[in-house]
C-alpha cells in the first residue's frame, strides 16, 4: 500500500508519554538512539533490543524519547508500545 493512503495515528499507540520496548525487525541485536531525528544524524548510544524508552513526542517515522535522562530520537520502526506513563 503507498504511504500516501496511510494515516498513522498517534491514538492506534497510545498518548504521548509513553514507555516503549525496543525491537529490532532486522534481527540485528541494537538500535541507534540519534541526536536528532534522520539516518545522518549523529549516533548518541547504542541500546540494545529489549531496553525500555519513554517516548515524549511522535513524529511519522521518528519519535523523540528519553533514556536514562538522555534525550534523543528513535524511529517508530524500531519500538513496541509497553504502557502509558502514569502521572
Amino acid at each position: 500500500m503507498m504511504k500516501k493512503y496511510v494515516k498513522l495515528s498517534t491514538s492506534a499507540i497510545g498518548p504521548v508519554p509513553f514507555v516503549a520496548k525496543l525491537i529490532n525487525p532486522n534481527g540485528n541485536s541494537i538500535v541507534n538512539f540519534r541526536k536528532a531525528p534522520g539516518l545522518s544524524a549523529p549516533v548518541l548510544k547504542q541500546l540494545a533490543v529489549g531496553t525500555k524508552i519513554t517516548v515524549t513526542e511522535m513524529g511519522d517515522v521518528w519519535c523523540k524519547a528519553t533514556v536514562d535522562g538522555q534525550e534523543g530520537y528513535v524511529s517508530r520502526y524500531f519500538f513496541q508500545f509497553v504502557k502509558a506513563v502514569e502521572e
